[in-house]
């Protein structure tokens, strides 16, 4: 009787160990499937966005991509990035684009976990001068709302709340950045169209300028954070950072 009371409690003992071990096991193999699924939507992500920048068209009246910022209480969030990607020659090569001829990348306004790429294909309305923030907030709202071109680039955006008295669960935004550098930059060229800096005052990078034209770099970031799980409870995430490059053409 005594060596059987020894096996069972031997026995109790194994299958605790082996359930606390199949629980690790279980645990570590989610971590794993978690980082690998973020990773891989990081990835698809950024080369979706990268290959869209580098396909952009640029002139003097649209930098190929610009950033849109979203205003809550005192805070701004640069989370919509519009780049002028024609099919083939824009339509207007001097002038602004054509609203079929853009992508759109931003949150779904609906669903802020969703990183969308919009587009209108079929909508041949020239675009708003950039100065005329009124006609593109319009714009872009259309463009959320009647888009008929969606594709979900991840549903893994990490989101926070913009709500300042303590809530986690309501007004919820994307944690997606987008950032455009030019140099020349936009404060600049506007100075030597007014004519108070000279043409080889510019900031023309590695000097690249001659008598009638220039080179104008812009580079776009993108920052973004990924959940490694699903649900209200994924509250782990990875960042991404990436960034593309494009030259454009100035004329004195």
């Amino acid at each position: 009787m005594t060596e059987l009371l020894a096996a069972s409690v031997v026995m109790a003992l194994i299958a605790g160990s082996l359930t606390t071990l199949s629980m690790a096991v279980h645990g570590a193999n989610g971590y794993c499937v978690g980082q690998a699924t973020a990773a891989q939507h990081g990835r698809v992500v950024l080369q979706r966005i990268e290959k869209a920048v580098l396909s952009a068209y640029a002139n003097e009246q649209f930098p190929g991509c610009v950033v849109f910022s979203h205003a809550v209480g005192a805070y701004d969030f640069p989370d919509t990035l519009v780049v002028w990607q024609p099919s083939g020659a824009p339509a207007n090569p001097t002038g602004r684009p054509r609203v079929s001829e853009l992508v759109v990348f931003c949150p779904n306004p609906q669903n802020p976990a969703q990183l969308l790429e919009l587009r209108m294909p079929g909508n041949t309305t020239t675009v708003p001068a950039l100065s005329n923030t009124a006609s593109w907030t319009s714009l872009l709202n259309t463009i959320r709302t009647n888009a008929t071109s969606r594709v979900e680039l991840t549903n893994r955006l990490r989101t926070a709340s913009t709500n300042l008295s303590g809530s986690t669960t309501t007004n919820l935004r994307g944690v997606v950045r987008f950032n455009v550098l030019m140099a020349p930059s936009e404060s600049q060229w506007a100075l030597y169209r007014a004519g108070k800096i000279s043409w080889n005052s510019l900031d023309w990078p590695l000097g690249m300028y001659g008598s009638q034209t220039g080179v104008r770099t812009i580079v776009c970031q993108t920052e973004l954070q990924l959940q490694t799980g699903d649900g209200e409870g994924a509250h782990a995430s990875l960042p991404f950072f990436g960034s593309a490059s494009i030259t454009s053409e100035l004329q004195r």
